[in-house]
């Protein structure tokens, strides 16, 4: 894997995200709003405007592209195979070593019929069917850059587990 990094506007987001659609397709979406944070199939995400979006994580088996909107530009890291050219180059690609599988647990558990955690100021929008006592469990990869900066986590997918 290699991990590309830039920034541009945020306007530019949207078009970011329909190249990666194309070279890594995303299966699922982590989204972080003002208001709520949506974590949910990527295919039940269509209509969100990404520049209005405060964080958030594309990813699936193919690779990951995360993003952080500041006031008027949006950062963006893309995780992809190493012939994947990304449409922005701002910061020198790192190759990255490891593959390391691990899983952790979100935030929450789906109670009564929906996703619930008191410690977040903001609601819980997970898109995933689930049964009482459900957590969301995240399989992800730990990969560390060739330079030795640290370890850096790859997510790959998103299920709910007791």
């Amino acid at each position: 894997m290699i991990a590309h990094g830039g920034q541009h506007p945020r306007a530019d987001l949207a078009a970011v995200i329909d190249w990666f659609r194309v070279v890594a397709p995303p299966e699922w979406a982590i989204v972080a709003e003002r208001d709520r944070v949506i974590v949910a199939p990527f295919a039940d995400v269509d209509g969100i405007d990404w520049a209005r979006t405060v964080d958030g994580s594309l990813f699936g088996p193919a690779g990951e592209l995360r993003w952080r909107n500041d006031a008027d530009r949006t950062f963006v890291v893309a995780i992809t195979a190493p012939d994947v050219t990304p449409p922005f180059e701002d910061l020198a690609p790192v190759e990255l070593t490891g593959g390391t599988p691990v899983r952790f647990f979100l935030l929450g558990r789906f109670s009564a019929g929906r996703w619930r955690e008191g410690r977040l100021p903001r609601p819980l929008d997970y898109r995933i069917a689930a049964t009482d006592g459900d957590r969301l469990v995240v399989t992800a990869e730990r990969w560390q850059p060739a330079d030795g900066a640290g370890d850096l986590h790859r997510f790959v997918q998103i299920e709910a587990q007791r």
